[in-house]
């Protein structure tokens, strides 16, 4: 009898031990899966996470409200020398042109991974084009001087035509670009980077 009671009092001992270990577990898991979902970016909220990029995971860019992934490589691009290579020359072309303070930044379907419009998936299908902001005061200024229209309070430009880029002095590089890349290259000009990627998920060009 006195070894049963002994028995007893030690799993009502242990009992609530061996629960806490589980709940600091099951706590620690949830903590792991809330921390890996608001890792990732969303369209606007971490709340609603979407994965930014291929390679390399996203952060959430509390400052300009959305998202930015810095390392990370746009679909259409074989790998980071691939995407590099491009970089290199979408820089190189815009000094080329007289702009030394503008920064690229991918955005649309290469980086989300499908279309806007129409939901389909980037290159299924069909050939998906890239679309890339320029983030650049002066260059907005000189689309605002050529006539150009801007949008969103005088911050951006509409997706600029071949005559526009051709005004702007971008007309060979642009066809430079969709020759190298095997895919249509577009141009949109902003006055800055937030307010480049506060308007989606992007990926700025190193």
């Amino acid at each position: 009898l006195l070894a049963a009671i002994c028995a007893f009092t030690l799993l009502i001992a242990t009992t609530p031990t061996a629960t806490s270990l589980n709940l600091f577990g099951a706590e620690t898991r949830v903590a792991a899966q809330t921390h890996a979902a608001t890792a990732v970016v969303g369209d606007d909220t971490p709340v609603s996470p979407m994965l930014v990029g291929v390679q390399a995971s996203a952060s959430y860019d509390g400052t300009s409200g959305c998202c930015v992934a810095p390392g990370s490589i746009p679909r259409g691009f074989s790998g980071a020398a691939d995407f590099g290579s491009f970089g290199d020359d979408l820089h190189g072309g815009l000094r080329a042109a007289g702009y030394d303070d503008v920064t690229p930044i991918f955005q649309g379907s290469s980086v989300t991974g499908q279309s806007f419009s129409s939901g389909a998936a980037f290159d299924v299908g069909r050939v998906s084009d890239f679309d890339i902001a320029l983030a650049s005061p002066q260059l907005l200024q000189n689309a605002d001087a050529l006539g150009i229209a801007l949008r969103s309070s005088g911050t951006r430009t509409g997706p600029l035509t071949a005559a526009q880029l051709q005004q702007l002095g971008l007309g060979d590089l642009a066809t430079s670009l969709s020759g190298t890349a095997g895919r249509p290259v577009n141009f949109m000009i902003f006055d800055s980077v937030d307010g480049a990627i506060a308007r989606g998920p992007s990926i700025v060009v190193p």
